[in-house]
């Protein structure tokens, strides 16, 4: 993810603020899964950045 670079967060620090696990996020990243909704909303609000 671009904004957890952006924001110079690793893996983990990233995923600790959305409650998920350092493997989870490098999946995001890869490709191999998705954030839930809930989780897309919650990192929209936290970074401002729109869903659109």
């Amino acid at each position: 993810m671009n904004i957890r670079k952006e924001k110079q967060l690793t893996q983990e620090e990233f995923g600790r603020l959305f409650h998920v696990t350092r493997q989870t996020v490098s999946n995001w990243e890869n490709g191999k899964s998705y954030p839930e909704l809930q989780i897309l909303v919650s990192l929209s609000d936290q970074f401002d950045i729109s869903l659109y």
